[in-house]
């Protein structure tokens, strides 16, 4: 199904959070896209948690690695004709409370590592609403919503 939308799309930038994956990411990313020009970065899964993948046609983009996090991936794309750099930072956040705090701290301090355009993508694992919650219609964890104060995960 990736791979058929992929196809569908015909993007130069694609980044898959949650693969799940923690060998021959490598592999499955040439089984998704393969374009001989693919490159790719990515960020394993711990267990059967997370992962990211990163996918770019160096035909468009050079990627460099700028910082690989506990929950984040960061790479700078440099067009290949040298006029427009920007930041692309996949994320795969946790479930936990306690660990999405961390991870916030880490995405703050990725972006100070940006010296232009700065793009986030993943999965966030956030709801700014309880109507974006699918098949679950419990509040735990939600406290701060209903008194009108701030997001509390």
């Amino acid at each position: 199904m990736v791979k058929s939308l992929m196809k569908k799309w015909k993007a130069d930038v694609y980044c898959l959070p949650e693969t799940k994956i923690s060998k021959d990411l490598e592999a499955m990313a040439k089984q998704l896209w393969s374009c001989r020009w693919m490159k790719c970065g990515y960020l394993e899964a711990e267990g059967s948690c997370g992962g990211i993948l990163l996918l770019w046609d160096s035909r468009i983009w050079s990627g460099t690695l700028v910082e690989t996090g506990q929950y984040s991936i960061m790479y700078e794309f440099v067009s290949t004709q040298k006029i427009f750099t920007w930041y692309l930072t996949g994320v795969y956040a946790p479930h936990t409370r306690d660990e999405k705090l961390i991870c916030w701290e880490e995405l703050a301090a990725v972006r100070t590592l940006c010296e232009g355009p700065w793009i986030t993508c993943g999965d966030f694992n956030t709801n700014r609403t309880m109507g974006e919650r699918r098949g679950c219609n419990r509040v735990c964890g939600l406290a701060q919503v209903a008194k009108g104060g701030g997001f509390v995960a």
